[in-house]
């Protein structure tokens, strides 16, 4: 999803909302990975990130 519209979703406004937010963690991790695969595709590379997840 992308993380301004999360936060537009969410009411975060300004900086300082986010950082008391319980999905700081969330929306940075998505911020990451949304911005690793731009980058791959602005370069012609094939998009192909994978994450693991235990059940833990």
């Amino acid at each position: 999803m992308d993380t301004g519209l999360l936060c537009y979703l969410l009411g975060i406004e300004r900086v300082e909302q986010v950082t008391r937010d319980p999905l700081v963690g969330s929306l940075f991790e998505n911020l990451v990975v949304l911005e690793a695969l731009k980058i791959r595709y602005n370069q012609g590379l094939v998009p192909n990130l994978y994450f693991y997840r235990d059940s833990n």
